[in-house]
């Protein structure tokens, strides 16, 4: 059923932001669970059967895709439902349906609820950054988890400073969750070169993005310019990161000149905006942004042929 819709939503290039579901159990449940004491309802027919449930999956971004539904939809089901019941009917609906404007493309740095599911369940990944490495699983986790918890909180400023504004005004923490947040990412020239054995890639991309987010100098937009390379390695027939570089060359407010300092100064009216970001477990210039004063800096190294990951260079430490 939820194979249909995806290709429905395909077909006519919608993407949707939520599906809800119904289930109406069968009264030949309580025959298979004698003993079952929950909540109860009465048929058409006048039988007794477990209470109908029903659920809403809310999508982290809008999709038509068949992944991000099935997992959004598979977890709230799960969640409300007895795997023990036996199922009479079941529908899902899909909610605000609008035309697909574009391709939605993974923020590997902030989708905090996607991106940990991309990473390869070896322990020793590393995520690198300008100033240092997260080295190692825990480390890995631990910066999507603090970037949740910063999204939580500018959400909750957001709503702070704007409360009366009719885009905010009666909405829950939890409708309103991204506010004050927005990056578009392009990634392009891929260079990508997989090892003889098939078992693992290198890759390396250049970025750019626009960055507008409420900081501790106001609302603001700032150019972000770099690239992104990464080892992989096959697990379970899919694609893994083991090791994942960002390094940030351009980082400079729109509309101004990269080669002159920023006008944009603290401002003492969104002091509370100023929320630290992640700090690497192992502290090391990777790489520097660009200044006038800053000397040459060759970009990562490019991918280049191999046999086994052990016998090439790494992205991480």
């Amino acid at each position: 059923m939820a194979d249909l819709l995806c290709a429905e939503l395909t077909a006519k290039n919608l993407t949707t932001d939520s599906l809800t579901w119904w289930a109406v159990f069968d009264p030949q449940t309580l025959e298979a669970l004698p003993d079952f004491a929950g909540a109860l309802e009465v048929d058409f027919y006048g039988k007794i059967q477990p209470k109908s449930a029903h659920g809403t999956a809310r999508l982290r971004n809008r999709s038509g895709s068949k992944r991000a539904i099935m997992e959004a939809l598979c977890k709230s089901f799960r969640d409300r439902v007895d795997s023990r019941f036996l199922i009479r009917r079941l529908g899902i609906c899909a909610n605000n349906t609008e035309i697909d404007c574009g391709a939605l493309q993974i923020d590997m740095l902030a989708d905090y609820d996607l991106s940990p599911n991309f990473w390869s369940k070896a322990e020793d990944i590393c995520l690198g950054v300008n100033d240092g490495y997260f080295k190692g699983r825990e480390a890995v986790l631990g910066y999507y988890a603090q970037k949740l918890e910063n999204a939580k909180k500018l959400t909750r400023l957001v709503m702070e400073k704007w409360a009366d504004h009719k885009d905010v005004k009666g909405k829950t923490e939890a409708e309103m969750f991204g506010a004050g947040y927005v990056k578009g990412t392009d990634m392009h020239t891929p260079i990508i070169e997989v090892a003889e054995d098939m078992k693992s890639a290198k890759a390396l991309w250049q970025f750019q993005a626009a960055d507008t987010r409420v900081t501790a100098k106001g609302p603001l937009s700032v150019w972000k310019i770099g690239y992104m390379a990464a080892d992989l390695v096959e697990e379970d027939g899919e694609w893994k990161i083991k090791n994942l570089l960002y390094a940030l060359d351009i980082d400079h407010p729109c509309a101004e000149p990269w080669t002159e300092a920023s006008k944009y100064q603290d401002d003492p009216e969104y002091a509370a905006f100023a929320i630290p970001e992640p700090v690497p477990n192992v502290k090391a210039e990777v790489y520097k942004s660009y200044s006038v004063d800053r000397p040459y800096q060759e970009p990562p190294r490019m991918p280049e042929p191999y046999a086994t990951l052990a016998e090439t260079f790494s992205y991480g430490i």
